[in-house]
């Protein structure tokens, strides 16, 4: 089965989702997926928005498939040139939610909501509401070179050649999580039947509030 480069991101998309909630079990401010795949919604730039209720912090995530490390790698320093930008849009348009356009997390409300509905940028954001720390997690889901390749041979690339930097000033913490896919049209089958199961319970719990 043909799937087109923009479909086989989104299946990126949900795969970090899943990894961010099932195994880091932070909290989903906002299933970004389910915002792409959304004819009545726009595309926004960040591909994963978590937050992290112990640490008290946001996750501004940021996802790659390719066919290699090396080519993924050098999409992410793409878009981590300008990911300062990107945040700050993501605030405007998504987490400030001026308008209740979007049902943010419980999570997430309880914690800001009193400063996104006065705070108009991002930067005003972190002062008033004191935030001293995000995180940019990074998932790459790529291609193997050998049989012989070894998951830390790749956090390793990951961790060296991966363009970091602090955002706002203030802290900025990384999340290096990489998949090898042996079968790219298995995996790509088993995901997508568990995409569709996905995206009916949230097009179900839209429909019943």
């Amino acid at each position: 089965t043909y799937i087109q480069n923009d479909k086989i991101g989104k299946i990126g998309e949900y795969i970090f989702h899943l990894i961010l909630s099932n195994y880091f079990k932070v909290d989903c401010i906002i299933p970004k997926f389910k915002l792409t795949t959304d004819r009545n919604m726009s595309v926004f730039g960040i591909d994963a928005l978590f937050y992290d209720s112990k640490k008290n912090v946001i996750l501004f995530g940021e996802s790659k498939v390719c066919k290699n490390l090396d080519n993924a790698i050098t999409l992410i320093n793409r878009s981590l040139s300008d990911y300062e930008q990107q945040i700050s849009e993501e605030y405007r348009l998504v987490l400030s939610n001026d308008e209740g356009v979007y049902n943010l997390s419980d999570e997430f409300n309880k914690a800001f909501q009193t400063y996104t509905e006065i705070c108009v940028t991002f930067h005003d954001f972190i002062e008033h509401a004191n935030v001293q720390r995000i995180c940019v997690p990074v998932f790459i889901a790529h291609g193997k070179s050998t049989d012989k390749d070894k998951i830390e041979e790749y956090l390793e690339k990951m961790r060296c050649k991966i363009k970091v930097k602090k955002f706002f000033g203030i802290e900025t913490s990384y999340l290096f999580i990489s998949l090898p896919i042996i079968n790219k049209d298995r995996a790509i089958e088993e995901i997508m039947r568990e995409a569709v199961k996905k995206s009916n319970e949230y097009e179900s719990k839209a429909t019943s509030i």
